[in-house]
């Protein structure tokens, strides 16, 4: 594999992380269950 598309690999992902993982934590927080009620990390 070349690093190049090895290195362009990971900075999609990490772009993409950096995006989704607060979009991710927000939708988590605000869900509610009966099961769980109000539950935060």
């Amino acid at each position: 594999m070349n690093v190049k598309f090895a290195s362009l690999g990971w900075s999609i992902y990490g772009l993409w992380n950096a995006i989704n993982d607060p979009i991710a934590g927000y939708i988590s927080d605000r869900t509610r269950t009966r099961w769980v009620g109000e539950y935060s990390i």
